[in-house]
């Protein structure tokens, strides 16, 4: 079975979340012969080892729609079996027009459910009884050995730690300095001690100085992967460290807003929304309308404690 599946959009958090698809495809249909169309996120999808073939195209703008078509003929000539869209948008569906296959599959959100249950809804027309809907994210040694360097520089490596992600791509899903602050102060004046981990890309969080707490900053989003796969509890913003959290079986508290994002319309709000949270019994989802900032700190202290302490004694 030849197997096309296309992505337009580079959002990490769903390119992480759609790694189950991959995975279960080979797993259900070992002769596979999967090819993905992409225009971002490379690092992650190549060091998978389901897909077989990619097809790259820009990450934004004309030469990515270009781009696109200028490989319609190369993918005619493949005779795909099945081809699955995964971005849900108005040029998506125009392009898919143009794609040929035996079977298509669109990919569609449903509100009030999961979105990785798009991907099941696929898998069981495909014939698929059991799916495993797990996220994957493989870590290489390089990246390995980055996150490692940086544990071992802090006394970290057999230490457990709470990892905080305070930055999203919109101001409305990202904490302040000074909010990141009053919360690991209120979480100390709580009588948590264990050390701090907060992610600091662009060195935007350099004004975090506390004591035990230590600024993580890497470009490698794999490097960045590998400190979350080993801390012992997660407090992030809506953004893709929580998906990545997730394939770790991290338990985490997860910070929502209504305000919309990426073109989603402010109607469906907080249930369409928290519909991209990862789906565990581990998650805990805090949220506040307009801003995450509008979530009372005490709140959160509160959420992260009660996770810490269930984890705890999960280990124990």
């Amino acid at each position: 079975m030849k197997v096309l599946l296309v992505r337009t959009d580079s959002q990490l958090g769903d390119t992480v979340f759609e790694t189950c698809f991959y995975r279960e495809l080979k797993r259900h249909f070992p002769a596979s012969y999967i090819t993905v169309m992409a225009c971002g996120n490379r690092r992650v999808l190549e060091n998978l080892p389901y897909i077989d073939e990619f097809i790259w195209l820009a990450p934004s703008g004309f030469k990515r729609v270009w781009q696109a078509f200028l490989a319609l003929p190369y993918i005619w000539r493949q005779n795909y079996d099945v081809l699955v869209s995964l971005t849900p948008t108005l040029r998506m569906k125009i392009f898919n027009k143009l794609l040929r296959a035996k079977r298509k599959f669109p990919f569609e959100y449903r509100l009030g459910e999961p979105a990785v249950n798009a991907y099941v809804h696929v898998l069981k027309q495909l014939g698929v009884a059991e799916v495993d809907t797990a996220y994957t994210v493989v870590v290489p040694p390089q990246a390995q050995q980055i996150a490692d360097t940086f544990l071992s520089n802090h006394a970290l490596t057999h230490t457990p730690y709470l990892l905080v992600n305070p930055l999203a791509s919109c101001k409305s899903y990202t904490l302040s300095v000074e909010r990141v602050i009053q919360i690991i102060t209120q979480l100390r004046q709580r009588e948590m001690t264990a050390p701090v981990i907060v992610l600091n890309y662009q060195n935007k969080y350099d004004g975090v100085q506390l004591p035990n707490v230590h600024c993580f900053s890497s470009d490698d989003v794999l490097a960045v992967a590998a400190v979350v796969k080993k801390a012992a509890y997660v407090l992030t913003v809506d953004t893709s460290i929580s998906h990545v959290a997730h394939a770790f079986s991290r338990p985490m508290t997860v910070l929502f807003t209504d305000q919309p994002k990426t073109g989603l319309p402010r109607a469906k709000e907080l249930e369409h929304l928290i519909s991209f949270a990862p789906p565990s019994k581990d998650v805990q989802v805090l949220w506040a309308k307009d801003a995450v900032c509008a979530i009372k700190p005490e709140g959160i202290v509160a959420a992260v404690l009660k996770g810490w302490r269930e984890n705890e004694k999960m280990k124990n």
